[in-house]
């Protein structure tokens, strides 16, 4: 059965389309038609069409609406031998001589799933999607950060290099990276798709996100996106896979759409069932997140003076300044998470080190460091030491144990929580040392098998937290910031604008308010384009808040916007605090996380099911959790309209009980 269809009637819609007029051959067990030059097979939603020369991908949907998924590769018409049924699959496979490509379609799960094999080194510029490949498509959606729904025809979104280079304080870049991004590094999951009109869309997946990259750019003022994948045997790429879904075209639908698939795959572990392995987890419902800094931000009066405004629920993490054990026990005391940023990523000798992070025992640097191809040692982040291997971490780890003391130095204050920096976020790297070899692939395993250790006997958090490591972290700093690729700069410029790492007790860096470039509010926390796909998949598996770097009252133009943001998404906000903040924002604070509270307590543990605008603006929206236990609505405007709530002000509706708040 296909599309609730026997497969006789299926074909019969097949022909009666003119997919099949000019019929080879059909297997009617397997419902797929091949005929002169295509092959065509139902898919839920509708019938796919591919075009065996060029992989061009149409779609006649259930709805009489044709869609293109993706335009074709340039090459030759005549190059493709004629396509063969596997046994025992519901499959078709041929082959592109031209391109020395091997391909395979069929229908898994309702999908149209592609593999295509090529040899060693080589690589295609496939899929194509976007806005000239078919005009019906009005927006694209993508999980960077939160998450974007764009225009496609937005003039901002298509502006160039000219358009940004006018002046002191902009950056000669295209805002959506168009000379291509790293998909395992910058997408939170490797998905995406498009909103067409009239309740249709399409969804795309990867099964493998590593050596794959994509790169947006404007075409006759329309985005257009393009992927292209290096086929490697080092990396183990050697076949790319890509699914295509027909969606009901909301913009959340590409993201509820890699939610099924990772159910289908048995990859996604819910909160519930994390709290149930680890009880301490709970406490990350109605909490807000806060990095402490010097004595008085992490010290006994600090804890006494969050707990007197009435801050019932916290997570509380360090860099080089732990808690005491008096102050540790009094913090979990009240409910508190609390525990160490730690990283096991870089490595520096001891007597030039400037963190005591980057320090190992005996020789693990440099002998564990990451090796180029030519030998050399690949240097760490900044250009400090290095970047240390996994797979030379995890063989030595048998000897050693070196990063399960270290966990345990990290932790002996009575640490109930850790937080392990960009292991789960990482750029993947290739170890070319004849020592401790490893791909990109292997790097992936080691950083899951470590956290997922570290996770069962501490709440556990990362930077970003993608989607792959949900079965072992319980929270992401990072994840709700989708950061404009020319922030770096910004942010780099530590002396002069954003703030360095001093003082010891208020880095300026964390403190140190500064003005928020214009576009940059528009690209990182602009409201008509952020909407909460990365937690379609994740809001009931991973907590999810912004970078610790970008903590709320870094950038006060976006201050109130970013609070609202949060409350719509049902996530902590991110806090660095001090005796100085804890005196001028504590009450503020509290009155913000105690509106939290009760709604992550219960949201946290329920699925994202709806988001939707409110207003033809877009700056009126709400929120759904599960069957409607919970339902958030935000005015991020400057009027009330439709009988929300006022400006500035988010109304939570949680089990039939209304409140507000206004910012």
């Amino acid at each position: 059965m296909v599309n609730g269809k026997s497969s006789l009637t299926a074909l019969a819609v097949l022909a009666g389309l003119g997919y099949c007029a000019t019929t080879n051959y059909c297997d009617i067990s397997k419902n797929i038609c091949i005929n002169d030059g295509f092959v065509t097979l139902p898919i839920r939603g509708g019938i796919a069409n591919i075009t065996i020369n060029t992989l061009e991908v149409n779609v006649q949907t259930n709805k009489t609406t044709s869609l293109r998924f993706s335009n074709g590769i340039p090459i030759d018409k005549n190059s493709a031998t004629k396509p063969q049924f596997n046994n025992n699959e519901t499959s078709v496979s041929w082959n592109i001589p031209s391109r020395n490509c091997a391909v395979v379609a069929s229908m898994t799960n309702g999908r149209l799933r592609i593999q295509l094999s090529q040899p060693d080194n080589s690589n295609i510029t496939w899929p194509i999607t976007g806005g000239n490949v078919d005009a019906k498509y009005q927006s694209l959606q993508y999980p960077r950060g939160p998450g974007r729904n764009i225009p496609l025809r937005d003039e901002f979104w298509n502006q160039g290099t000219q358009q940004w280079a006018k002046g002191p304080g902009t950056f000669g870049d295209m805002v959506l990276d168009d000379e291509g991004v790293d998909v395992s590094n910058d997408f939170m999951m490797p998905f995406w798709g498009y909103s067409a009109g009239q309740g249709l869309g399409s969804a795309y997946m990867l099964e493998e996100d590593i050596e794959t990259t994509v790169k947006h750019t404007s075409e006759s003022g329309s985005l257009q996106s393009s992927f292209t994948h290096t086929f490697s045997q080092r990396e183990n790429t050697l076949t790319y896979s890509v699914m295509f879904e027909v969606t009901d075209g909301s913009v959340l639908a590409p993201g509820f759409a890699y939610r099924r698939y990772l159910q289908e795959t048995k990859n996604l572990l819910l909160m519930k069932d994390k709290i149930t392995s680890l009880p301490q987890n709970k406490r990350l419902l109605g909490a807000f997140h806060a990095y402490c800094w010097g004595e008085s931000g992490c010290d006994m009066e600090a804890m006494k003076k969050l707990v007197a405004f009435g801050i019932k629920k916290l997570w509380v993490g360090w860099n080089d300044n732990p808690m005491t054990n008096e102050t540790t026990k009094f913090a979990k005391n009240q409910g508190y998470l609390v525990g160490p940023y730690d990283t096991f990523a870089n490595g520096q000798p001891a007597n030039e080190s400037d963190t005591v992070l980057g320090i190992w025992p005996g020789t693990a640097y440099p002998d564990q460091c990451i090796r180029k191809a030519d030998g050399s040692i690949m240097a760490g982040f900044h250009d400090r030491g290095c970047y240390m291997s996994t797979q030379a971490q995890a063989l030595s780890e048998l000897k050693t144990g070196n990063m399960a003391q270290r966990v345990r130095n990290s932790t002996a204050t009575g640490a109930n929580s850790y937080f392990l920096d960009v292991d789960a976020s990482p750029e993947f790297f290739t170890d070319y040392s004849k020592d401790h070899p490893q791909n990109m692939m292997m790097d992936r395993k080691n950083r899951l098998d470590r956290m997922l250790k570290i996770a069962k006997e501490f709440v556990l958090g990362s930077e970003n937290s993608k989607g792959w490591a949900n079965s072992a972290v319980s929270f992401g700093h990072g994840s709700l910031t989708m950061v404009d690729p020319r922030f770096w700069t910004f942010l780099m410029n530590k002396k002069n604008v954003y703030g360095g790492y001093t003082p010891p007790g208020g880095p300026e860096m964390f403190f140190k308010p500064v003005d928020f470039p214009e576009n940059f509010a528009t690209t990182m926390f602009g409201p008509k384009y952020m909407i909460p796909l990365t937690e379609a998949v994740l809001h009931d598996s991973v907590v999810n808040v912004d970078r610790w770097d970008i903590p709320l009252y870094k950038f006060p133009v976006v201050t109130k916007q970013r609070v609202l943001q949060s409350m719509l998404y049902n996530v902590p906000v991110m806090l660095a605090i001090n005796g100085t903040v804890i005196e001028e924002k504590g009450a503020e604070i509290a009155k913000f996380q105690k509106f939290f509270e009760p709604l992550h307590e219960t949201g946290g543990l329920l699925p994202l099911t709806t988001f939707e605008y409110l207003s033809e603006d877009r700056m009126t929206q709400a929120t759904t959790f599960g069957n409607g236990e919970l339902k958030i609505i935000v005015n991020f405007g400057s009027v009330a309209k439709y009988g929300g709530p006022d400006k500035g002000c988010v109304r939570a509706i949680l089990n039939n009980k209304q409140s507000d708040l206004c910012v």
